[in-house]
């Protein structure tokens, strides 16, 4: 005998599948670095723009991703002096396209061995304060705190700031978002700063790096996995949709229902 209610749960099913968010944001390049077999370069997995990883940088030994997994691989600066140099003429391209719509975000995982004076990501932009700071962040800085400047730097409003909270030895994810003059921060789901009226992005951004800053000498100490650059601004929604653990609680909903579904079917 057929449940009557079968159906139903099939469509609350259904329904449940359909809040997980979608990201509206679009990726315009990410490099989750396990194109192994390159020694010196890591090739974009969307959007295919060459990263290339100069002086101490590095890519890990195979199970070094956030996920462990024997193919997952992360980069490391390694030291000071290293990092990913992007400055290609098409990234480069695609880069001032998207901050031309003055809507743009960064999200990477991180997984630090310490907490010196480190840059994750630097636009450089001619013409920016702050030795041509068109987007930097620092997650954290030797004082723990993060740091996000756009279109110069080193106050308010191009620049928000706050304590960052992260913990050594752990992947976290971190979100830095610009949207025509709004600001935010968040480590995982956690808003860590944010802002308002910050000056445009700038569109004439001619060098980019992974993991360190222009001058060549804040390389991070940690390994960095999936650095995206995103057209658009994501929501909290979105970013919760990018960490494990909310999505590893739809699925236990979503077990839990099934469980239901089963229990039902046999008692017919």
């Amino acid at each position: 005998m057929k449940n009557p209610n079968s159906k139903n749960l099939s469509f609350g099913l259904l329904a449940l599948i359909s809040i997980v968010p979608v990201q509206a944001a679009t990726i315009v390049a990410q490099w989750n670095f396990n194109d192994s077999g390159n020694a010196t370069t890591a090739v974009a997995n969307v959007g295919g723009f060459v990263g290339t990883l100069e002086n101490t940088a590095a890519r890990t030994a195979a199970g070094g991703g956030r996920t462990g997994a024997a193919t997952d691989f992360a980069y490391t600066p390694g030291t000071n002096t290293g990092r990913m140099n992007s400055s290609t003429a098409g990234f480069l391209t695609a880069l001032n396209s998207t901050t031309a719509t003055q809507a743009v975000s960064m999200t990477y995982w991180q997984n630090l061995g310490a907490t010196p004076t480190s840059t994750a990501f630097w636009a450089n932009s001619p013409g920016a304060t702050g030795g041509n700071r068109g987007l930097s962040a620092h997650s954290p800085w030797s004082d723990g705190n993060t740091y996000y400047d756009t279109s110069g730097c080193c106050g308010a409003p191009n620049r928000v700031s706050g304590a960052l909270g992260a913990t050594v030895g752990k992947w976290e994810l971190m979100t830095y978002i610009y949207d025509n003059g709004n600001k935010s921060v968040y480590r995982d789901t956690t808003l860590i700063t944010s802002g308002t009226a910050a000056a445009p992005l700038f569109t004439n951004i001619d060098a980019f790096y992974v993991g360190n800053a222009a001058n060549g000498t804040e390389g991070m100490n940690a390994r960095i996995d999936e650095f995206t650059v995103w057209r658009g601004a994501l929501t909290l929604a979105e970013i919760t949709n990018l960490v494990p653990e909310p999505s590893a609680g739809v699925m236990g909903l979503l077990a839990v229902l099934g469980t239901t579904l089963r229990r039902r079917r046999s008692k017919i």
